[in-house]
């Protein structure tokens, strides 16, 4: 049931893309509206044009104590132990079939961001 509502939300917004996309490109276009208006709706038309820019997931230390070993290290030792590994890859945002797990577990009442 939940699922056939996302799935016919998706369906309506799907059907004004185009009025959206030209309500957007009116904002942008229009000199009176404030530079930051203008700004937000050209970024948003660089987003769904281009995808939104790559961003670095960093991986913290996973306890207290990993944190520590790792302060104790110089910066020469750490260099060392950087050299010949392959660093993370960049990802990009979050692709649909994950926007679609968290739009499911928010219509089921859980709140990945309260979790």
């Amino acid at each position: 049931m939940k699922g056939q509502l996302i799935r016919k939300l998706d369906a309506i917004a799907r059907e004004h893309t185009e009025r959206a996309v030209e309500t957007i490109t009116g904002i942008m276009d229009n000199e009176l509206n404030e530079p930051r208006d203008r700004l937000a709706a050209a970024q948003a038309i660089l987003d769904r044009g281009h995808g939104k820019p790559l961003t670095a997931v960093i991986q913290l230390p996973a306890s207290k104590r990993e944190a520590a070993a790792l302060a104790a290290f110089s910066d020469e030792e750490l260099e060392s132990a950087i050299e010949g590994h392959v660093l993370p890859r960049l990802t990009r945002e979050p692709d649909a079939v994950q926007q679609r797990q968290v739009r499911v577990q928010y219509a089921e009442g859980n709140d990945p961001l309260l979790d």
